[in-house]
C-alpha cells in the first residue's frame, strides 16, 4: 500500500457506504502509487455489493463524450453513464471539461489524478 495511505480509510471506502449518498473520493499524488489500483479496487468492491460500475480513462472518456456529442447522441449516453455507481475515473486533470460534461452530484465518482490538489 502507498506509503502515508490510511488502510482503515481504504478498507471502510470498500464497504461502499458513500456509495447512497453519491459522495466522490478524490485519489490524489505522485504517479507510481496505486491510486488508479485503489480506485479499480474500489470498483470491484462495489461489483461485489452488486453495484453496476463503469471505469474510464478520462481522455477516452472525452473523447467518447465530444463523439457522441457530435452524433447527437449526448442525452442517450449520460442516461448510459449514470445507470452506474460509482462512475469511476482515472487521469483526471490531463483534459478540461466544459461546464456542459459534468456529471458531479449525479452518481459517486472515485477520481484518481496527479495534479496537486491547489489545480
Amino acid at each position: 500500500m502507498a506509503p502515508g495511505l490510511c488502510r482503515q480509510l481504504v478498507l471502510e471506502l470498500a464497504q461502499g457506504h458513500y456509495l447512497p449518498q453519491a459522495e466522490s473520493v478524490l485519489l490524489m499524488g505522485n504517479p507510481g502509487l496505486g491510486k488508479s489500483h485503489i480506485a479499480i479496487g474500489l470498483g470491484l468492491a462495489a461489483c461485489r455489493q452488486d453495484k453496476r460500475v463503469r471505469f474510464y480513462n478520462v481522455t477516452h472518456l472525452s473523447n467518447e463524450w465530444q463523439e457522441t456529442q457530435a452524433n447527437h447522441q449526448l442525452p442517450a449516453f449520460v442516461e448510459r453513464a449514470l445507470r452506474h455507481q460509482p462512475i469511476i475515473l482515472d487521469e483526471f486533470g490531463y483534459v478540461p471539461f466544459s461546464s456542459s460534461g459534468a456529471l458531479h452530484e449525479r452518481p459517486s465518482l472515485p477520481l484518481a489524478t496527479n495534479l496537486p490538489f491547489s489545480q
